[in-house]
Formats: structure tokens, sequence, C-alpha cells
């Protein structure tokens, strides 16, 4: 019998939902598993999948795609049925859908849950998840189609950024957002900025535990680890923090014509005059894109032990990455071989882009070196082992 992966669209109204990044990454995901022998298929999320439902032996889905009901109650939270949640981002974003899954599924033994990486599992664990129901899975990519590569001389765009652009919120303002009426947490997350911004590798775990040793200092009578508040605090300060980063990225590149894809506050816009706005594009229409890109840039977002699919995406059509370092790109990929490092201590990737820029030959071969590191070890054929004994388990 076929298991079954919703999708959504992700990106704005007008696109389409086969052509977003959900979509995609659920039909490579589905493609690799049938390499393995498991056969799941990608359908998007409507009353057709409802009926497919009905006999499928499993469903995977990201992020805990928006609940749809049957005469049963709620397709995840009620099922019987083996249910896998792939998380996309730190778990606190889904704080709620997690518990409701630990109050109310017929059966918890049915109900797996990947996450991005290991800081991840800890905050898993503090919700009461038990380990055994949770499993590693980190984002990759597909096989790249090699006779469609344009090579690095041929490229039209010189640099690209996919992603929202937002002006972050001043300090006060984004405190008076959270709407924090109780003086001891205003106070812990004075304290708690002040130490995450001195961080310049910053992980979701490490926001988490600033925001839980802040709080505990302040006020040991406010137990907040593994509650809504502080999966409320976490994700509120992480998405602030993502704004603040990324501006500081893109501040790094000021003086070139980047192409930024995606949606741009206006401050944004007349912030940055040098650079192209092209605006919201399909997951699809990107990675057309990035095969006449000959620079992608990329922002961690507070991932310390993974990246997020750009990265891969990017590779698989032949860009050089010009990426935020963290242990995991360090690991994984040679700096100044694989991809461009990007410290804001050193002006040493602004020397290693224009020589990329500049020099085609010596470009080429960096993208050549991330080719095949990424063929070798960052498939999502390799990546769904981990899946495969979810559901098979």
């Amino acid at each position: 019998m076929t298991g079954i992966f919703p999708y959504t669209s992700t990106l704005y109204e007008k696109e389409k939902p086969e052509d977003g990044y959900w979509a995609i990454m659920c039909a490579d995901i589905c493609s690799a598993l049938g390499k393995h022998g498991e056969i799941c298929e990608p359908l998007p999320l409507n009353k057709e999948f409802i009926k497919k439902y009905a006999t499928a032996p499993y469903s995977i889905t990201f992020n805990y795609t928006p609940e749809l009901s049957t005469n049963e109650g709620s397709v995840w939270t009620n099922s019987t049925k083996k249910v896998i949640l792939i998380s996309l981002d730190h778990p606190s974003y889904l704080y709620d859908q997690i518990d409701q899954q630990l109050k109310k599924a017929p059966d918890l033994k049915q109900r797996f849950f990947g996450v991005m990486e290991e800081e991840h599992l800890y905050f898993m664990n503090s919700m009461g998840v038990p380990k055994e129901q949770c499993f590693l899975f980190p984002q990759a990519g597909p096989p790249p189609i090699q006779e469609n590569i344009k090579p690095i001389a041929e490229r039209s765009h010189d640099i690209v950024f996919l992603g929202r652009v937002h002006m972050p919120a001043t300090h006060e303002a984004f405190i008076k957002q959270l709407n924090i009426k109780q003086p001891a947490l205003s106070h812990a997350l004075n304290a708690a900025f002040s130490k995450i911004l001195q961080q310049i590798e910053l992980s979701h775990r490490d926001v988490y535990s600033i925001i839980v040793e802040e709080i505990g200092k302040i006020d040991s009578s406010l137990h907040i680890k593994g509650t809504r508040t502080s999966a409320i605090l976490t994700r509120g300060i992480d998405a602030h923090f993502r704004q603040v980063r990324r501006l500081n990225l893109l501040q790094q590149f000021e003086n070139y014509p980047v192409n930024i894809v995606g949606i741009v506050a206006p401050e944004i816009i007349k912030r940055f005059p040098n650079f192209n706005f092209l605006g919201p594009k399909s997951f699809r229409e990107s990675a057309t894109l990035l095969n006449d890109t000959k620079i992608l840039l990329n922002d961690t977002i507070n991932l310390k032990s993974s990246l997020l699919m750009r990265f891969f995406y990017g590779t698989a059509n032949g860009c050089i990455i010009a990426s935020e370092i963290n242990k995991y790109v360090l690991k994984e990929f040679k700096p100044e071989k694989e991809f461009l490092p990007i410290s804001p201590r050193s002006f040493r990737h602004l020397e290693l882009l224009e020589k990329c820029l500049s020099d085609s030959n010596f470009a080429q071969k960096i993208a050549n070196n991330a080719m095949e590191k990424y063929k070798n070890s960052h498939l999502w054929e390799d990546r769904v082992l981990p899946l495969l004994k979810a559901i098979q388990r």
C-alpha cells in the first residue's frame, strides 16, 4: 500500500501549490523513498487527499500541515494511523500542534517527529516527547541534472538572495509586540537580548537556553522550561533576530547589485539602492533562476547543526554558495574550496566574491568541488534513511 505526503502553498497567493518549496521538497523526498523501495505519493492538501487517506497505511506531513477534518475528527490529531510529523523549523513554532498530539493522539506510539538538528531534540524532550519517537531529519537536495547546468561563465546574475526581508523592530517596539506585562519577564528579556546580540553563531537552542536561564535568575518561581510561555518567547525572539542577522548580512553586500527574490519591506528597498528587487517567485521559478546565478547568498537563520534547502538546491543548480558559517557547514563543506564563508569579523569573503566574479575558472572550480561533495553526501536519497525507519516501525 502507498503512503501519502500532503503539501500546501507556502509563499504568496499567486503561487501554484505544486510550484512551492513544500511541493518540490515533498516530491523529491518521495522520489528518494522510492529508490529504497518505499512508495509514498505527494498530494495537494484537498478533498482528494482525504479520500486517499482513508486507505493509506501512514501519512507524512511538513510542519504539521494545517489540520483537515473528517467524520472521525482531525486527520492527524485523532487518527489511529501512523503519522510522521516533520518540522522544518524550530519546534517552538509548533508548540500547540505538538501539545495536541501529546494530549489527544489515540496512540502516541503511532506518532513520530522528525526535527532538523540535535538542538531541536532538546526542546522536544523538554516538552515530554519520548526520545524514541523523535529522529533527526536535516534538509538535503535532489540529484543534479548535469546536462542542464550552465557553466559559471555563461550565467547572467552575479549574486542572488532568496528570502523575505523586513526591517527589524527596535528593541522597545519588539518588547511591546510581545505584550510582556510582568516586570520580571521584561527584565529577563533585556538581559537575554544583550547576550544574544553578543553572539555571532547562535542556534535555536542557544536562544531557548538564554531565555530560560535569564528568566530563572530573576524569578525562580517562573518555571517556563518546556511550557507554552517559553515557546512563545523563543519563537518571537528567534524570529526577531533572524531579521536582525539577515539585515546585517545584506549590509555587507550593499555595494553590489544583489538580486533579492522575495517579499521585501519598502524601508529595505530604500535602504539598498544598489539592489535589484525581483519580487516573490515560486520555488520552481527560483530554481530556474539559480541555474543562471553565479553566487547565492545564504543565511543560517539561527541553525547550528543543519542548513536550509536553498543551500543544497543552489548547489544542485551549480551555484557558488556564499554562506554564514555554523558548525555544520564548516564540518560538511571546505571553506574557500567548496563555499565562500561569510564572517563579519573579516572582509575575506568580499575578496573571494570579487575573484569569483572576475575569474570564471576560479569560480567554476569552487562550484565543481561543492557539486562533488553534495552528490556524495547531501542528497535526499541518503537523508531519508531515518524517515524510512520510522515508516517501517
